[in-house]
Protein backbone atom coordinates (compact mmCIF):
# COMPACT_ATOMS: atom_id res chain seq x y z
CA UNK A 1 0.00 0.00 0.00
CA UNK A 2 3.00 2.35 1.24
CA UNK A 3 4.78 1.43 -2.40
CA UNK A 4 1.53 2.37 -4.42
CA UNK A 5 0.82 5.66 -2.43
CA UNK A 6 4.40 6.68 -2.74
CA UNK A 7 4.49 5.84 -7.00
CA UNK A 8 1.26 8.08 -7.65
CA UNK A 9 2.14 10.34 -5.69
CA UNK A 10 5.75 10.73 -7.93
CA UNK A 11 3.34 10.24 -11.33
CA UNK A 12 1.37 12.92 -9.82
CA UNK A 13 4.88 15.49 -9.44
CA UNK A 14 5.95 14.37 -12.94
CA UNK A 15 3.03 15.41 -14.88
CA UNK A 16 3.85 19.34 -15.07
CA UNK A 17 7.57 17.85 -15.71
CA UNK A 18 5.99 16.11 -18.81
CA UNK A 19 4.09 18.82 -20.37
CA UNK A 20 7.00 20.94 -20.18
CA UNK A 21 8.60 18.07 -21.89
CA UNK A 22 6.13 17.97 -24.61
CA UNK A 23 6.42 21.67 -25.20
CA UNK A 24 10.12 21.46 -25.58
CA UNK A 25 9.21 19.26 -28.54
CA UNK A 26 10.06 21.68 -31.18
CA UNK A 27 13.30 22.64 -29.86
CA UNK A 28 14.78 19.73 -28.27
CA UNK A 29 13.17 15.97 -28.08
CA UNK A 30 13.58 14.11 -25.00
CA UNK A 31 12.51 11.00 -25.00
CA UNK A 32 11.74 8.96 -21.66
CA UNK A 33 12.21 5.08 -21.82
CA UNK A 34 12.92 1.99 -20.21
CA UNK A 35 15.60 -0.96 -20.22
CA UNK A 36 14.93 -4.33 -18.59
CA UNK A 37 17.45 -5.02 -16.42
CA UNK A 38 16.31 -8.42 -14.93
CA UNK A 39 16.59 -10.52 -18.39
CA UNK A 40 20.80 -10.15 -18.87
CA UNK A 41 20.38 -11.04 -22.64
CA UNK A 42 17.52 -8.30 -23.63
CA UNK A 43 19.32 -6.07 -21.47
CA UNK A 44 23.06 -6.32 -23.08
CA UNK A 45 21.28 -5.92 -26.82
CA UNK A 46 18.97 -3.85 -26.31
CA UNK A 47 22.12 -1.25 -25.12
CA UNK A 48 24.52 -2.18 -27.36
CA UNK A 49 21.71 -1.78 -30.35
CA UNK A 50 20.64 1.53 -28.59
CA UNK A 51 24.33 3.00 -28.66
CA UNK A 52 25.15 1.82 -32.16
CA UNK A 53 21.94 3.94 -33.53
CA UNK A 54 22.91 6.85 -31.62
CA UNK A 55 26.71 7.06 -32.20
CA UNK A 56 25.87 6.41 -35.94
CA UNK A 57 22.45 8.60 -36.60
CA UNK A 58 23.56 12.09 -37.46
CA UNK A 59 19.53 13.00 -37.36
CA UNK A 60 19.94 12.72 -33.21
CA UNK A 61 21.66 15.94 -32.46
CA UNK A 62 18.82 17.56 -30.87
CA UNK A 63 17.54 14.61 -28.76
CA UNK A 64 18.03 13.72 -25.36
CA UNK A 65 17.08 10.32 -23.84
CA UNK A 66 16.23 9.63 -20.17
CA UNK A 67 16.09 6.02 -19.18
CA UNK A 68 15.45 3.99 -15.85
CA UNK A 69 16.22 -0.02 -14.83
CA UNK A 70 12.80 -2.22 -15.39
CA UNK A 71 12.97 -4.80 -13.03
CA UNK A 72 10.34 -7.75 -12.96
CA UNK A 73 9.47 -10.72 -11.08
CA UNK A 74 11.93 -9.65 -8.27
CA UNK A 75 14.86 -10.82 -10.09
CA UNK A 76 18.44 -7.98 -9.30
CA UNK A 77 19.71 -6.66 -12.01
CA UNK A 78 23.62 -7.40 -13.08
CA UNK A 79 25.29 -5.07 -11.20
CA UNK A 80 28.20 -4.68 -13.15
CA UNK A 81 26.57 -4.45 -16.46
CA UNK A 82 24.02 -1.79 -14.49
CA UNK A 83 27.43 0.27 -13.59
CA UNK A 84 28.87 0.12 -17.43
CA UNK A 85 25.63 1.41 -18.65
CA UNK A 86 25.17 4.62 -16.75
CA UNK A 87 28.90 5.51 -17.94
CA UNK A 88 27.08 5.79 -21.22
CA UNK A 89 23.33 6.29 -20.90
CA UNK A 90 21.16 8.54 -19.02
CA UNK A 91 19.51 6.34 -16.10
CA UNK A 92 18.35 7.81 -13.08
CA UNK A 93 15.39 5.96 -10.99
CA UNK A 94 13.16 9.44 -11.12
CA UNK A 95 13.14 8.73 -14.84
CA UNK A 96 9.95 5.84 -13.71
CA UNK A 97 7.69 8.69 -12.68
CA UNK A 98 8.31 10.72 -16.02
CA UNK A 99 7.78 7.71 -18.03
CA UNK A 100 4.25 6.51 -15.95
CA UNK A 101 2.79 9.94 -16.33
CA UNK A 102 3.78 10.27 -20.23
CA UNK A 103 2.72 7.05 -20.89
CA UNK A 104 -0.89 8.21 -19.15
CA UNK A 105 -1.18 10.99 -20.73
CA UNK A 106 -2.66 10.80 -24.34
CA UNK A 107 -0.69 11.87 -27.06
CA UNK A 108 3.15 10.79 -25.42
CA UNK A 109 4.27 8.83 -28.29
CA UNK A 110 7.01 10.89 -29.70
CA UNK A 111 8.31 11.41 -25.73
CA UNK A 112 8.64 7.47 -25.43
CA UNK A 113 11.27 5.36 -26.63
CA UNK A 114 11.15 1.85 -26.06
CA UNK A 115 13.44 -1.04 -25.89
CA UNK A 116 14.66 -3.53 -28.71
CA UNK A 117 13.17 -5.90 -26.92
CA UNK A 118 9.74 -4.72 -27.44
CA UNK A 119 10.60 -3.22 -30.81
CA UNK A 120 12.39 -5.62 -32.74
CA UNK A 121 12.55 -8.56 -30.26
CA UNK A 122 16.02 -7.61 -29.08
CA UNK A 123 17.66 -9.22 -33.08
CA UNK A 124 20.22 -6.69 -35.06
CA UNK A 125 18.01 -6.71 -38.26
CA UNK A 126 20.01 -3.80 -39.18
CA UNK A 127 23.35 -5.65 -39.43
CA UNK A 128 24.58 -2.62 -36.72
CA UNK A 129 26.68 -4.95 -34.42
CA UNK A 130 28.60 -5.78 -37.94
CA UNK A 131 29.26 -2.49 -38.98
CA UNK A 132 30.21 -0.50 -35.98
CA UNK A 133 32.70 -0.82 -33.33
CA UNK A 134 31.31 -2.33 -30.04
CA UNK A 135 30.27 0.56 -27.73
CA UNK A 136 30.38 -0.43 -24.50
CA UNK A 137 34.14 -1.24 -22.88
CA UNK A 138 36.16 -1.58 -19.67
CA UNK A 139 37.71 1.07 -17.88
CA UNK A 140 41.66 0.12 -17.21
CA UNK A 141 40.66 -0.74 -13.35
CA UNK A 142 38.83 -3.10 -14.38
CA UNK A 143 40.73 -4.81 -17.24
CA UNK A 144 43.59 -4.89 -14.41
CA UNK A 145 40.90 -6.89 -11.86
CA UNK A 146 40.66 -9.27 -14.88
CA UNK A 147 43.72 -10.02 -15.20
CA UNK A 148 44.67 -10.51 -11.75
CA UNK A 149 41.66 -12.98 -11.61
CA UNK A 150 43.14 -14.63 -14.15
CA UNK A 151 46.20 -14.83 -12.51
CA UNK A 152 44.63 -16.19 -9.15
CA UNK A 153 43.04 -19.16 -10.88
CA UNK A 154 45.91 -20.04 -13.10
CA UNK A 155 45.38 -18.73 -16.47
CA UNK A 156 47.69 -17.21 -18.51
CA UNK A 157 46.79 -13.91 -20.22
CA UNK A 158 48.32 -14.84 -23.59
CA UNK A 159 46.54 -18.23 -23.35
CA UNK A 160 43.49 -19.40 -24.70
CA UNK A 161 40.24 -19.49 -23.02
CA UNK A 162 36.38 -20.08 -23.37
CA UNK A 163 33.51 -19.02 -20.82
CA UNK A 164 30.63 -21.08 -20.26
CA UNK A 165 27.37 -19.27 -19.58
CA UNK A 166 25.00 -22.19 -18.65
CA UNK A 167 21.45 -21.68 -17.79
CA UNK A 168 19.68 -23.48 -14.83
CA UNK A 169 16.89 -23.33 -12.26
CA UNK A 170 19.46 -20.80 -10.27
CA UNK A 171 17.98 -18.09 -13.07
CA UNK A 172 14.28 -17.97 -12.69
CA UNK A 173 13.67 -21.01 -10.40
CA UNK A 174 10.77 -22.92 -12.05
CA UNK A 175 8.56 -21.12 -14.39
CA UNK A 176 7.09 -21.77 -17.84
CA UNK A 177 10.97 -21.18 -19.45
CA UNK A 178 12.23 -24.00 -17.99
CA UNK A 179 12.93 -25.89 -20.95
CA UNK A 180 15.69 -23.90 -22.22
CA UNK A 181 17.48 -24.77 -19.02
CA UNK A 182 20.15 -27.54 -18.97
CA UNK A 183 22.57 -29.28 -17.25
CA UNK A 184 26.64 -28.46 -17.24
CA UNK A 185 27.24 -32.11 -17.52
CA UNK A 186 25.53 -32.12 -20.66
CA UNK A 187 28.76 -29.82 -22.26
CA UNK A 188 31.10 -32.21 -21.07
CA UNK A 189 31.54 -33.79 -23.96
CA UNK A 190 32.35 -30.13 -25.71
CA UNK A 191 34.14 -29.48 -22.86
CA UNK A 192 36.40 -32.28 -22.79
CA UNK A 193 37.18 -31.19 -26.74
CA UNK A 194 38.30 -27.63 -26.33
CA UNK A 195 40.38 -29.02 -23.16
CA UNK A 196 42.35 -31.48 -25.29
CA UNK A 197 42.97 -28.56 -27.59
CA UNK A 198 44.63 -26.52 -24.56
CA UNK A 199 41.67 -23.87 -24.15
CA UNK A 200 40.85 -23.13 -20.18
CA UNK A 201 37.50 -23.69 -19.30
CA UNK A 202 35.56 -21.06 -17.07
CA UNK A 203 31.66 -21.21 -16.40
CA UNK A 204 29.90 -18.08 -15.44
CA UNK A 205 27.45 -17.11 -13.07
CA UNK A 206 27.00 -16.48 -9.25
CA UNK A 207 26.25 -19.83 -8.10
CA UNK A 208 29.00 -21.55 -9.66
Amino acid sequence: MLNKTINLFGVLIAVPFVLIIRILSPLILIRIGYLNASRIGHFVFDVEHYLCKKEYDSSRKKIIDLFYFGVSDNIEPNEFFCKLVKRHMNVYPWVRYLFSANYRLPGGGRNRIEPAQLTIASRDKEGLFMKYPTQISFSEDENRSGRLYLDKVGIDINSKFVCLNIRDDAFLGSDYHNYRNYSVNDMLPAIEYLISKKNKIIRMGNFT
